[in-house]
């Protein structure tokens, strides 16, 4: 993906509460809780939200008809020197045997 802003500027707008709301009414996310730790120098953001099975196999359909709760955390580093900005990102799935974890960056391009 790319952004026409800073990395500090883009950020600011994944950790900003509207933004997450769109993000989920975008996605048709039911259920929908957001926390928001906006510490300037490492903001948080938890999105807990139910998501529909739309796209999954038939046989994951028929386990979790009405969707399956998803708990997303972006926690994001402080600034390197650069400007550049790093976060991990962790997916938990509740009463589910899966977890997801990664990482994610931006950079000026």
């Amino acid at each position: 993906m790319s952004y026409p802003a800073s990395p500090h500027a883009v950020v600011a707008m994944l950790v900003d509460r509207a933004y997450q709301e769109r993000k989920c009414a975008a996605l048709d996310a039911r259920h929908v809780r957001i926390t928001i730790h906006p510490d300037t120098a490492t903001p948080t953001v938890v999105a807990d939200r139910v998501m529909p099975p739309y796209g999954a196999p038939d046989v994951i359909r028929a386990m979790v008809p009405s969707g399956i709760r998803v708990v997303e955390t972006v926690s994001w580093a402080p600034a390197a020197r650069d400007g550049s900005r790093a976060a991990a990102i962790r997916l938990d799935f509740p009463h589910h045997p899966l977890m997801l974890r990664g990482t994610l960056s931006l950079v000026r391009a």
